[in-house]
């Protein structure tokens, strides 16, 4: 008699879907399926006990419920514990919590299972079945907890240089550090395929919100194994609560590589196996909306594309592929480019209401076999397509990582002030600062150019959270270099 699976969520107890809205402090339900396997010549009576414990390793609730298992059955048990005062788990305060599952007969413990979760859990505002997401801009936002939140993150492969994806625990969730702690974003998606769980564990330790994606791109793998890769996506990883989107449906797949009936009965198919959180699909196709986030995939230099699906994310984004990835020994015009090209598209994210997340395309280089002509500069066979570089490197610390840093909660990244120029001779006299701070002042040698406050990209359509800083007509010397 064995403990076959476990999966536990959270729920509010005026109800997920309720109007009304949670209040501090109010008690939710942590609610569980236990699969027991009874492998004996006869059917076993038992106990399941499930035991809560608080992040300190407090118990707040024990229940014990029985069960008859026939013999080489498994069967599904359902479980509710009332938790009080619960701490949520949120970016800002990623509580966990400890389930130990035992499963008891005869007063003997026969399994025990040590699951980790987070006391959280994941809606939408605004419309629903039919009329969900259709020309309802101003309804439609993802809730954590019934709050609004905006996904501010980035793709990453899992790709290690000389190990591929056979990357080590520690080397797993650095990336994940990296992400929250050095560019100071609260939202990851795996693209395109399942991480190690390694990756998401830390993902559940420091508050990384996570997009995790089955297997595929465009036509790879068939259908079959893609809907496969989505069953053991979700049933591998269900229990972590840093995850809050499953990808289902394949990465810039068109309906009529993927028929419509079998994307919808994907959707059914998440939905059965976890309804507790979101599902999304990777689209640059316009196809027919089946999920309950549309994800956009926008190389465009405008903001949105095809507005009338919400929630709406963009799932990736970058200027078109190859005109401004840069690489080490680009030029400073290049990699200036680059940090107005990005700081530009960003503004317009963070400008725009009905936007609930921007995804950047990529977090470092990676392995393709795709040529420079086609999608931009490699060195070799590695693509310089992420804001770090094929070793983990910064490919330009103080350009586009800082401009990401700037726009971060100073309490993750510390205080970043970074100059946006190589100070040299033939530089670009208009000097920009990417700065966390409220007002910057800008000194050439001992001469002040003035204390100011962010002056650029700060207002309307393109204005971002933190504005950069900006100088006009400073002129290089060579007695003041």
């Amino acid at each position: 008699l064995y403990l076959e699976d476990v999966y536990y969520y959270t729920q509010k107890q005026t109800g997920t879907n309720s109007e009304q809205t949670y209040q501090a402090g109010d008690p939710v339900d942590l609610v569980g399926q236990v699969q027991v396997t009874n492998f004996y010549s006869e059917p076993m009576e038992a106990v399941v006990r499930t035991t809560l414990l608080d992040p300190d390793g407090a118990e707040v609730a024990s229940t014990d419920t029985p069960v008859t298992v026939p013999s080489g059955e498994t069967v599904t048990l359902d479980t509710k514990q009332e938790v009080k005062n619960p701490l949520l788990w949120t970016p800002d305060t990623p509580y966990l919590y400890t389930v130990k599952t035992a499963v008891i007969a005869n007063g003997l413990g026969l399994d025990e299972v040590s699951t980790r979760t987070g006391l959280r859990w994941v809606g939408t505002t605004g419309h629903s079945g039919e009329n969900k997401g259709v020309n309802n801009p101003e309804d439609e936002q993802i809730l954590l907890n019934d709050e609004p939140i905006v996904l501010y993150g980035i793709n990453k492969h899992m790709q290690f240089p000389y190990v591929g994806n056979a990357g080590t625990g520690k080397l797993q969730a650095k990336d994940a550090y990296t992400i929250r702690y050095d560019l100071g974003m609260n939202f990851v998606r795996t693209a395109h395929y399942q991480n190690d769980p390694d990756f998401l564990a830390a993902c559940d330790e420091i508050g990384l919100l996570v997009e995790e994606e089955a297997l595929a791109w465009n036509d790879t793998p068939n259908r079959p194994q893609h809907k496969y890769s989505v069953e053991q996506m979700i049933l591998r990883d269900r229990n972590h609560p840093s995850i809050i989107l499953w990808s289902i449906i394949p990465n810039e797949w068109t309906e009529e590589g993927y028929p419509l009936a079998e994307r919808k009965a994907l959707q059914e198919m998440a939905k059965e196996l976890d309804s507790s959180r979101l599902t999304c699909q990777e689209e640059n196709h316009n196809n027919t909306f089946v999920t309950d986030v549309y994800n956009r995939h926008d190389y465009s230099t405008a903001g949105k594309q095809n507005p009338k699906w919400q929630p709406y994310i963009v799932g990736e984004w970058n200027t078109w592929l190859g005109e401004s990835f840069v690489i080490p020994g680009d030029s400073e015009d290049r990699k200036l480019d680059q940090f107005l090209t990005d700081a530009l598209r960003q503004a317009k994210f963070m400008s725009d209401d009905t936007i609930d997340g921007f995804i950047k395309w990529d977090m470092t280089g990676y392995l393709t076999p795709n040529n420079e002509g086609k999608y931009g500069k490699n060195i070799g066979i590695w693509r310089c397509a992420g804001t770090y570089g094929v070793l983990k490197d910064p490919l330009q610390a103080y350009w586009q990582n800082d401009f990401f840093r700037s726009q971060a909660d100073p309490a993750l990244v510390g205080n970043v002030v970074e100059l946006i120029t190589e100070w040299k001779e033939d530089s670009d006299p208009t000097v920009y600062v990417a700065s966390n701070a409220a007002q910057v002042e800008l000194f050439v040698g001992d001469e002040s150019m003035g204390r100011i406050e962010p002056n650029y990209l700060n207002s309307g359509n393109t204005k971002l959270w933190q504005g950069i800083f900006k100088w006009d007509n400073i002129v290089w010397s060579a007695d003041k270099s």
